[in-house]
């Protein structure tokens, strides 16, 4: 995580959240990477992994607003 804010100029935004909601995954953090995850989801909307990413780490999170947010999408 430390890497990526000194990095952070340089490396798009998009993937630059859609990386720290991978480590908060991979962490077992769902709520956490939902956030980053979604970040980067708006950044970039045609990215469809940054979709299926939020989705997935906001269904284990909280189910109810992950059937929103898919609705939504």
């Amino acid at each position: 995580l430390a890497l990526l804010r000194e990095w952070r100029a340089y490396v798009d935004p998009a993937l630059v959240s859609y990386l720290r909601g991978s480590i908060w995954y991979d962490a077992g953090d769902r709520a956490t990477a939902a956030l980053f995850f979604q970040h980067a989801f708006k950044l970039d909307p045609n990215n469809l992994n940054y979709a299926a990413m939020f989705l997935s780490s906001l269904s284990s999170a909280d189910p109810a607003a992950a059937l929103v947010e898919a609705e939504k999408i």
